[in-house]
């Protein structure tokens, strides 16, 4: 369902410069969300999310290219609001959870690019492994109330979900599937 991702799934997913070269964040999942959306019978948009997802990240404010990103999603995490439908998406139909338990992305490279930094990497859904690209969007920096330092980064982008041999309800389904990533990362 997805190629892209980031982030993340997958992915996503996640590049900020840091106040200090080679900073590791780690993805806090209760402050984060990854959330996707398709087209349904070409009509209207539909949106679900994952509930449980983690990802490391380091950041090197002086060379982006130093950038790292992993991220991983727990397929059966998957929320659509409707738990039958859950299921079947659960199913070997289309994401075989029980089969592939993870959708992951782990980064090869990154680069500067205005407004953020362009990830490539690897991304792994349904036993099948494709390059992805992403953009990573700063979305702020700051303290937490224990005085953690934290960083926010936020990535959308699309992928085809038949490029990981998810091919089921293509007439009813739309092929692009959009990954929204907004997650806020704390310093380990």
């Amino acid at each position: 369902m997805m190629n892209r991702f980031g982030a993340a799934m997958i992915l996503a997913a996640v590049l900020v410069p840091a106040a200090m070269a080679a900073d590791a964040y780690q993805v806090d999942k209760v402050h984060s969300g990854v959330v996707f959306r398709v087209k349904h019978m070409n009509v209207a948009h539909f949106y679900g999310r994952f509930n449980d997802f983690s990802g490391t990240i380091t950041l090197d404010e002086a060379d982006p290219t130093k950038t790292a990103v992993e991220m991983e999603v727990k397929v059966a995490s998957i929320d659509t609001a409707n738990d039958k439908r859950d299921q079947h998406l659960r199913s070997p139909d289309y994401f075989n959870a029980a089969e592939h338990p993870t959708i992951s992305f782990k980064s090869k490279s990154a680069v500067a690019v205005e407004g953020g930094i362009e990830v490539t990497g690897d991304m792994t859904m349904h036993g099948q492994t494709r390059e992805v690209k992403a953009r990573i969007e700063i979305t702020g920096k700051g303290k937490g109330r224990g005085g953690s330092s934290l960083v926010g980064v936020a990535s959308t982008f699309t992928v085809k979900r038949s490029d990981f041999g998810v091919k089921v309800d293509e007439n009813a389904l739309s092929d692009e599937v959009t990954l929204m990533l907004g997650l806020e990362c704390v310093k380990k």
